[in-house]
């Protein structure tokens, strides 16, 4: 409830930007749900003018941007509308992390959910090249350089030397 009025207090003088950071974090499913509705009724009535979402939650985002853009070790990894991102990832770390997601309907008894393998870089001192690749199951030599953020088609961006 105190989120809530948070969100509802923060609108209250027409900002222009609002930055949600982790907005949903430590609720239940229910609250998460109503907490997606009210970002997006802020959107839909104008009372807002923009809003940054910072999540780790992709099914959250997905009710409510109209651009996700990626990041994995504090490095862009891919920038698209979201329906791209959901439907066409390019770079390895969205795929993965779209084909984490569970599926509505789908009963996962006799079936486990992957996760990605092994675990995020050491930021200290940040690894040279592409942060992903030693996690990305098509990396290659060329990885050990750091890809470009380039667009490869109108509106989407991506850094991976494989997505071009």
């Amino acid at each position: 409830m105190k989120q809530r009025m948070v969100m509802v207090i923060s609108t209250l003088l027409n900002p222009k930007l609002l930055v949600a950071d982790e907005v949903t974090s430590a609720l239940d499913v229910s609250t998460q749900r109503a907490v997606a509705l009210a970002l997006a009724g802020f959107r839909d009535r104008d009372l807002v003018h923009a809003m940054i979402v910072i999540t780790h939650d992709v099914s959250l985002v997905y009710q409510i941007a109209d651009t996700i853009l990626v990041m994995y070790a504090g490095k862009l990894a891919e920038k698209a509308p979201t329906d791209v991102i959901v439907e066409r990832p390019l770079h390895p770390y969205t795929r993965a992390l779209i084909a984490a997601l569970p599926e509505v309907g789908v009963q996962y008894a006799g079936k486990r959910l992957t996760g990605i393998p092994g675990g995020p870089p050491s930021l200290r001192p940040p690894p040279p090249g592409c942060r992903f690749r030693d996690r990305c199951p098509v990396a290659f030599d060329r990885c050990a350089e750091q890809p470009p953020f380039v667009e490869v088609e109108p509106g989407h961006s991506v850094a991976c030397w494989r997505a071009s």
